[in-house]
């Protein structure tokens, strides 16, 4: 791993304060678990290389109040960070990266699932947060996840955004086997849950676990290369109350021959 020195030069124009200011500051680069743990650790705010790869062979745990980022938060998933995991990561672990506390923020990190090289492992999700609040993911892509789901906030949860996300189709999309894979999961209540894609899982979409005032809004749900049970699922509430939660504006697609239960 290399701690990458980024320097930003800005040049005033004349007849502001004038002169030039230098922000410098390191990223994570291309490296392991260890690596960005020990960053963790050690930082409130961990920026990640643009196109580092993070190799996982264990779990990472994120603490209370971190920010987790890839430098300028590129809107391309070519350009983002990745966390994979890796060839070597065990079967038995449950999550691969969670949370230790309130307030984190992931802004603009690709998390790979690698289910094309791990095969599917049902109990194996690649991101968990929650037991807390004022959560937010935005602008981050999810791919491939072993498991099923991608991204999941347990409860308690409250006061949270999963914003601007993508769930991309695998390489080797999921399929009938009986390992089926969901979007986003979410329990967590006073959340915001919009401007997602995402794109051809094989179970449900947006599966929300329950919890009052949440918004489920303007996200886009697509089959193109395999179906699915259904695009929005309430009813596997783990918290029954849903007083107050709003489902508005989005759109749910199959693509034919390709359809939702």
């Amino acid at each position: 791993m290399r701690a990458r020195a980024l320097v930003l030069a800005a040049a005033l124009a004349s007849g502001c304060r004038g002169g030039t200011h230098i922000l410098g500051y390191e990223c994570v680069d291309t490296g392991t678990e260890l690596d960005l743990q020990a960053a963790i650790d050690t930082r409130d705010t961990v920026l990640l290389c643009k196109g580092a790869v993070i190799t996982l062979s264990g779990p990472v745990s994120l603490k209370q109040g971190l920010t987790l980022e890839t430098v300028d938060e590129p809107a391309s998933a070519a350009d983002m960070a990745t966390i994979l995991l890796g060839p070597n990561f065990p079967a038995g672990v449950g999550v691969a990266v969670s949370s230790g506390g309130s307030d984190i923020q992931i802004r603009a990190v690709r998390f790979d699932g690698n289910r094309r090289t791990l095969g599917a492992r049902d109990s194996q999700i690649p991101v968990e947060l929650g037991r807390g609040t004022g959560y937010v993911v935005d602008g981050c892509v999810f791919t491939d996840s072993p498991g099923w789901t991608h991204l999941h906030l347990i409860e308690p949860c409250d006061m949270s955004q999963v914003t601007n996300n993508v769930v991309e189709s695998a390489d080797r999309p999921h399929d009938d086997s009986g390992h089926q894979t969901d979007g986003l999961s979410i329990s967590c209540a006073h959340t915001a849950i919009s401007g997602n894609s995402i794109n051809d899982i094989s179970a449900v979409g947006i599966v929300y676990f329950g919890g009052p005032g949440s918004t489920i809004s303007d996200n886009v749900i697509t089959e193109t290369t395999t179906s699915a049970f259904s695009g929005i699922n309430i009813g596997d509430a783990i918290v029954p109350d849903n007083m107050g939660v709003t489902i508005s504006g989005n759109q749910i697609v199959g693509v034919e021959p390709r359809y939702f239960h």
